[in-house]
């Protein structure tokens, strides 16, 4: 009966020839015989030259290829984790569900779609690595890597248990295979499996698969990972520093667009927020600024002068609205008369702070730019008190991080006073005397300075010097 229902019950069938009863291995041997899917012939060269009941070896190998099993199934698994066209999972019989033998019967376990395949490589690469097969432990660390990817892609709490567990097994593969696996996966361009294994290898001594790494992954992020996992390792090389202050620079640039056809105002609102590193798009009137909305993918607020040339205010609010993307962007309306319009915040004097004051929060992949722009920042502070010199180099690009966030900026700050140059002296007494900067920020210039002044012959006048020793007071 299972025979005649075709290709969507091979993969519980499959499972079957796992089950610890011997007659049920059988009988499924015989509907796979049946199905004569290709996908079967390394499980059944594995029966028949391996099962522990000799009835299941005979039935096994009335089908089975002459051909290395151990061979067989370490390709079978490629196929799956590959996705093969031909041998591998093919969407119809991937209901969620990856099927495994479960003493004598066959057991589903309901997990996301994109799990199944991986899961299925799994099998089929413990099974060859089991038979001997001196490659399968590099790919089966490929196939966890894979897996780990794919579960923090879905940003769910309710794989992290499963996450941990996966993470586990993988690093009693051993170091060597996760290098090997890693090495594997950049030259293959698996962004996902290499991320997950340049965690694992983080703080070993892995340091030939992580310049590899970071120097032949097409992947921005995942060069940046790497970068930051030698650096933590102590490597300074020039590869390292110059990937951690490329890295340092990432930015979550906020966008504002202004509908507004006073092109004075306009512009004045544009430098404003244009200081604060906040890009500015421009209309005249409200068909432009719509058109604007549609052509973007990332929009943090909207500022729109009512009426327009063409169009109220409000009917432009309502055609933003009708797009899920600006469903809750914030709109803020100025112009004559403060008329208050549902779903925008009226403002009676349109200033840059007025803009930033409603911006929400960044979403998480911004979130994560600024979290590796702040790591390499750190990282960069930290090798600076290993290798001066050799940080020296980039120090030169980094005066501007002066200027962003105390995360960035704070270590920043301590890797130019080690570092760094003389001319770069007045860019950290800028920082010291800027009041609008928390006393964190102001106080790592500050020491900073100090640290430069000892060893440069940086010059600072004695108004900057009497703030340096004001703010030290301060803090």
């Amino acid at each position: 009966a299972l025979s005649r229902i075709g290709g969507e019950v091979f993969q519980p069938v499959l499972a079957a020839t796992w089950s610890s009863d011997a007659q049920v291995r059988s009988s499924a041997l015989m509907v796979l015989a049946e199905l004569n899917d290709p996908r079967a012939a390394a499980r059944i060269a594995d029966l028949a030259a391996n099962d522990a009941d000799g009835s299941v070896r005979k039935v096994a190998s009335e089908f089975a290829v002459e051909a290395d099993p151990a061979e067989m199934l370490y390709a079978q698994g490629w196929d799956y984790l590959d996705a093969d066209a031909a041998y591998g999972l093919n969407g119809v019989e991937n209901y969620g569900t990856y099927f495994k033998g479960d003493g004598s019967g066959v057991a589903g376990v309901e997990m996301a779609r994109a799990l199944v395949p991986c899961e299925l490589a799994k099998r089929c690469f413990a099974r060859s690595m089991a038979l001997g097969n001196a490659d399968a432990a590099i790919a089966l660390a490929t196939a966890y890597a894979t897996e780990i990817g794919v579960m923090k892609a879905m940003g769910s709490d309710d794989v992290e248990d499963m996450l941990n567990a996966q993470t586990a097994s993988c690093l009693t593969l051993g170091t060597a295979n996760l290098q090997a696996a890693l090495v594997n996966a950049v030259a293959e361009n698996k962004v996902g499996a290499s991320e997950a294994l340049v965690d694992m290898l983080s703080g070993q001594d892995s340091a030939d698969a992580l310049q590899f790494a970071l120097q032949n992954s097409s992947s921005t992020e995942l060069r940046f990972q790497a970068a930051l996992a030698l650096g933590a390792a102590g490597h300074t090389n020039e590869a390292v520093v110059n990937a951690l202050a490329q890295a340092a620079g990432l930015d979550a640039l906020r966008v504002v667009h202004v509908i507004d056809p006073n092109a004075d105002r306009a512009a004045r609102l544009a430098s404003d927020l244009g200081s604060q590193g906040i890009a500015v798009v421009r209309a005249e009137d409200g068909a432009g600024g719509m058109i604007n909305a549609h052509r973007s993918s990332l929009v943090d607020a909207f500022v729109i002068a009512n009426p327009l040339p063409d169009l109220y205010a409000s009917r432009v609010l309502k055609e933003l609205r009708k797009d899920d993307r600006f469903a809750d962007t914030p709109v803020l309306v100025f112009g004559a008369g403060g008329e208050e319009i549902d779903g925008a915040e009226y403002v009676e004097d349109l200033t840059a702070g007025a803009v930033t004051d409603a911006f929400g929060d960044l979403g998480v992949d911004r979130e994560r730019y600024l979290a590796t722009a702040a790591a390499a920042a750190g990282m960069l502070s930290h090798l600076s008190m290993i290798d001066a010199t050799a940080v020296g180099a980039v120090a030169g690009n980094m005066t501007d991080a002066l200027g962003r966030e105390d995360a960035v900026a704070i270590p920043a700050a301590g890797m130019i006073g080690r570092s760094g140059a003389a001319n770069q002296g007045d860019a950290l007494m800028g920082l010291v005397a800027d009041s609008s900067r928390s006393t964190e920020a102001r106080t790592a210039a500050a020491k900073a300075l100090a640290a430069m002044a000892s060893r440069t012959e940086v010059s600072v006048d004695a108004a900057g010097r009497s703030e340096e020793r004001r703010v030290g007071k301060e803090c």
